[in-house]
């Protein structure tokens, strides 16, 4: 079942520069064999281009009884070719139609060529069934989730030297990310969808050998539907090994969901420790008797950056309180950003760094599945708001001071 799928794509940038609304590079053709149980079969297939705009709209087509089809004109850029599925999105008890791929390849057509692609072409079926734990105190919706996905790990890993400045680092990724050992390593990479029935069994056919992640995430099955913010009320997250060979089945048993811990106004707000980037280490207790503001952030977060013009204006309006502190805590993956972007935009509040968002679990443990997510602490350690943006970060901050 995938009615209630939503896949979170990742998007990518991709090398290729369009130097206007169109291109003048001679087009590509892209031609291929859809497989389903290892036999050929029809199906729609979906193209995207990972970098969008200039008129890189989403490609369509049907593969025919044979499984073969074609995308005619394809612009020479990086492509995402894959099973087209459509699904219904819900969030917020409101419901919308979508798409997303399935058993996805990454090609990079260059102009004039015709590559040939297989899909569906894997052999193998995981297959699993996930249950609740024994504190479950929630009636979990197995098809509710935000996201469900199998996908490879690998991923180029390699990092630019120490010693550059912000904008030396930023040539260096552009560059790595347009090499060949970068692209062969998006060209290995694949994501499937999971299907997920409504007992929380769940199964994905058609899998090449190789290392994943499987990734299902599960919500509240009585959940107000008038609730906004961040969806998800737990997960089931497993390492995957499909071994090499012609086919079978790899069956993963019952997997118990980790449900995460969703705080309240009222609740008190989880310990954590932090260090700033002046290397002081920090805890929440250190706040105690005052209001907190704490932002969970990164500076790879469009939305986070785009919320920090009125973080820097409720600095400037409540900064000198003596009953508030305000406190970023970034997920940056690399230290050395987050200081450059603090210094180069003057923020004056404390910044506590934690490390990349898979490597923390300070994030699970206040409930965060997006960011910007911010947080009011009240001087008792309780929580006073949650999902705070835009000017309802100063109008909690106002209301609390008595301002």
């Amino acid at each position: 079942m995938l009615s209630t799928h939503r896949c979170i794509v990742l998007g990518l940038l991709s090398g290729f520069l369009a130097s206007g609304s169109a291109y003048s590079a001679e087009p590509a053709r892209i031609e291929g064999i859809h497989y389903q149980d290892g036999k050929p079969a029809s199906g729609e297939i979906a193209l995207e281009y990972v970098e969008r705009g200039s008129g890189k709209e989403m490609k369509r087509v049907h593969a025919d009884t044979e499984g073969r089809f074609v995308f005619e004109e394809v612009e020479p850029s990086e492509v995402k070719v894959g099973r087209f599925v459509e699904y219904v999105r819900i969030q917020g008890g409101a419901s919308w139609p979508a798409w997303t791929s399935s058993h996805t390849r990454i090609l990079f057509p260059k102009p004039g060529e015709t590559l040939e692609v297989e899909l569906g072409n894997g052999g193998w079926t995981v297959r699993g069934r996930m249950v609740a734990p024994e504190n479950a105190r929630i009636d979990i919706g197995w098809q509710a989730g935000s996201s469900r996905r199998l996908y490879s790990i690998e991923r180029d890993e390699a990092a630019p030297p120490a010693g550059l400045t912000r904008e030396e680092a930023e040539a260096w990724r552009r560059e790595r990310y347009d090499s060949e050992e970068a692209r062969a390593i998006r060209g290995r990479q694949r994501m499937y969808v999971v299907d997920v029935e409504e007992d929380g069994r769940f199964e994905v056919a058609d899998v090449l050998p190789g290392a994943y992640h499987l990734y299902i995430e599960v919500d509240d099955d009585a959940k107000d539907k008038d609730k906004t913010g961040p969806m998800g009320s737990g997960m089931a997250s497993l390492a995957v090994t499909v071994p090499e060979g012609e086919g079978g089945e790899v069956d993963l048993g019952a997997i118990t969901v980790k449900l995460y811990d969703h705080l309240q106004p009222g609740d008190a707000a989880p310990a954590f420790t932090a260090e700033t980037l002046e290397g002081r280490s920090i805890t929440l207790s250190d706040f105690q008797g005052k209001y907190v503001l704490i932002d969970f952030w990164a500076t790879w977060c469009g939305p986070c950056i785009a919320e920090m013009p009125k973080m820097k204006a409720l600095y400037e309006r409540f900064g000198q309180h003596p009953a508030f502190e305000m406190l970023g805590l970034s997920v940056d993956n690399e230290r050395d950003r987050l200081a450059n972007y603090v210094k180069d935009e003057d923020l004056k509040w404390v910044q506590g760094y934690l490390g990349p968002w898979s490597e923390t679990d300070v994030l699970d443990n206040y409930g965060v599945r997006g960011i910007p997510s911010i947080f009011l602490i009240g001087p008792d350690g309780k929580v006073v708001a949650k999902n705070l943006r835009g000017d309802r970060v100063a109008e909690a901050v106002a209301t609390a001071l008595g301002e």
